[in-house]
């Protein structure tokens, strides 16, 4: 890869001219999105690859690709042996890891700002260079699948994701399996599979790259074309045509789980709208904070405070942020010793009903906002969560604002708008519900789905 001249560093955007430190946003030649932020105050730089490809870009069969990936891309290019890209970055004092979901798969790093060029040329050899082999492939596809074995199939309810979104997606939808994949995909999977999966998704154009810390904004903006200028752009990003997917579910969808647990698990799935429609998503994250978030929560209250139904440590109320398509609002609660699960999902129902008939009161909406201002200055505090946020905006959005409007889109919401989505979403019939029970023989798994 030939150095370039650097070039023009683009206008600060409206929502970074609010703040102490300076933002960038360029698009080199070959389609690469870079966001360079300059932030003196500690001697570290954090540098995010965000790869707009998880698991809902994989085909039919060849699921477990994008989380494949996420271990392949270690194992070497044209400059650097299988381990060195770990080893050469810990030497230099970085910290440094890769994650992948349903939509994304991202690969960051923050290490002391004399390192930055280091960083860069890794992230731009194995992009343009990686040393794909059958060995390592054979190797990596045996990690996962162990990871798999561990975190999945031998954990104790470590099945309940997977039950959940095969019950609240359809056949061949792309939030139906998740990225681990599957044994058989896994196992079937082929070396020219891999590289193809690779010539679709790993190129600069389906690519941001987000630079931040401690750093000249024309030395990073250099740096970046010298090492990445070079690697040609994709011709094309294959197309992501899905099947058409209402917000809401039609009827509820069962799946009771017979299983090696020590206790009955509930686990409710409500379709909501997907993370990209803001104002829509914005109102169930706000409901479902007031549902689930802190000892105040309204079922906290009536869980745990009013009949103590459930163990408190096990109680989860999270919105999945999805980006592609309708997502999740997640509910999960496990049984005190004794409890009837039936009783448990009759007191879900009376609170559900209760907040789609007249929505949630001007002191839970306060506090909701006040602890979701806080959440996101916490995600702003350091150069690592910056990056990870610029990223995000770009690849979903086009705009690097997004990273930075939590506070005003949380104060904009209003009352009414979090009671229109309670009332259209936390209908009895858009349920996808997950029970697991205790099986009277240990490790005998069976899985009953009803709709």
């Amino acid at each position: 890869m030939t150095g370039r001249t650097a070039p023009t560093i683009a206008t600060p955007t409206t929502a970074a001219d609010a703040t102490d430190r300076r933002h960038f946003r360029h698009t080199l030649a070959n389609g690469l999105r870079v966001v360079v932020e300059e932030d003196r105050r500690l001697p570290l730089v954090a540098v995010n690859l965000r790869y707009d490809v998880g698991s809902r870009d994989e085909r039919p069969g060849l699921t477990g690709f994008a989380h494949l990936f996420e271990h392949v891309m270690f194992e070497g290019s044209a400059g650097v042996k299988a381990g060195e890209h770990f080893e050469l970055l810990q030497a230099a004092g970085a910290t440094l890891n890769a994650t992948t979901s349903f939509d994304r798969t991202t690969y960051y790093e923050t290490i002391p700002t004399s390192h930055l060029e280091l960083a860069l040329w890794l992230e731009a050899d194995r992009m343009g260079s990686l040393d794909l082999t059958a060995e390592t492939f054979d190797n990596q596809r045996e990690v996962v699948k162990n990871e798999k074995r561990q975190r999945y199939d031998n954990q104790p309810y470590g099945d309940t994701i997977q039950h959940l979104h095969a019950a609240a997606y359809p056949d061949r939808h792309p939030y139906r399996h998740l990225p681990i994949g599957s044994m058989a995909d896994l196992d079937a999977a082929s070396l020219e599979d891999a590289r193809s999966f690779h010539r679709d998704w790993y190129g600069p154009n389906n690519c941001v790259l987000s630079i931040v810390g401690d750093l000249d904004a024309d030395h990073a903006t250099a740096l970046v074309e010298r090492y990445f200028g070079g690697i040609p752009g994709h011709p094309h990003v294959p197309d992501r045509r899905a099947p058409h997917l209402p917000p809401a579910l039609d009827e509820p969808v069962r799946a009771e789980v017979h299983a090696d647990v020590p206790a009955p698990q509930l686990t409710i799935g409500i379709r909501v709208p997907r993370n990209h429609e803001d104002r829509g998503h914005d109102a169930v994250d706000v409901l479902a904070r007031a549902l689930g978030s802190g000892r105040g929560s309204r079922l906290f209250r009536a869980l745990v405070v009013d009949r103590q139904l459930i163990q408190p440590e096990h109680a989860i109320v999270r919105c999945e942020h999805l980006h592609a398509h309708a997502t999740l609002l997640v509910l999960k609660v496990r049984a005190r010793s004794g409890v009837d699960v039936a009783d448990i999902e009759a007191a879900i129902e009376s609170v559900l009903a209760e907040v789609a008939a007249a929505g949630i009161t001007p002191d839970e909406l306060r506090r909701v906002q006040v602890t979701g201002l806080r959440g996101f200055h916490a995600s702003m505090a350091t150069v690592t969560a910056r990056a990870d946020r610029y990223g995000k905006a770009v690849t979903e959005h086009d705009h690097l604002i997004h990273a930075f409007d939590t506070p005003a889109r949380l104060e904009d919401l209003s009352l009414q708008d979090v009671a229109e989505a309670a009332s259209r979403w936390l209908k009895p019939e858009n349920r996808a519900i997950v029970t697991h029970l205790p099986s009277s023989e240990a490790h005998a798994w069976e899985v009953n789905t009803s709709a």
